[in-house]
């Protein structure tokens, strides 16, 4: 079963009539139809009682909300908090010792300022260790100072410096 039928059979059993419930929704009283249809066939079971135009919840559409309902509530909440903030959860990063010190608390200050469900957790080694564990999947993403040259990395410069001596 779907989202869709899911939301379409919750609607019905608060408003049974399916041309209403078309013009609300802007869909077809047949794509409506059809998706109840759906609905009671991989269940197995009718969900509602046809009444001239009207579908009214039988005994087993009620129990069936009464079950599903919560449980529905809770998927589209994830579904909305996924298409409203993308980027959430843990970002395991690791940078050399001078990215580190002087580069990364800007940088990490100014990504939590525009995705604040985001954690960051943050360590410091050196490049040799960074590649490895990038290689080994224990972290997200890492920073080193040097070109690093394995295929199997992607790779991305984002800034070159120079080294002035007086």
């Amino acid at each position: 079963m779907t989202l869709k039928e899911l939301e379409l059979f919750y609607y019905l059993a608060d408003n049974p009539h399916i041309s209403q419930l078309a013009k609300q929704l802007s869909m077809s009283q047949s794509a409506i139809s059809l998706a109840i249809k759906s609905l009671e066939k991989k269940l197995s079971e009718p969900l509602f009682d046809r009444v001239g135009k009207k579908l009214v919840l039988n005994e087993r559409g009620r129990l069936f909300k009464e079950k599903t309902y919560n449980h529905f509530l809770a998927l589209k909440d994830a579904e909305n908090f996924f298409k409203e903030d993308r980027l959430s959860g843990n970002l395991h990063i690791i940078s050399s010792k001078t990215v580190g010190d002087f580069i990364m608390p800007q940088v990490i200050f100014d990504f939590l300022s525009h995705y604040p469900n985001a954690k960051i957790c943050k360590d410091i080694k050196n490049s040799t260790d960074i590649v490895k564990s990038v290689l080994e999947g224990s972290i997200d993403m890492g920073f080193v100072e040097f070109a690093c040259s394995d295929p199997n990395i992607i790779k991305e410069r984002v800034g070159r410096d120079q080294l002035i001596v007086t």
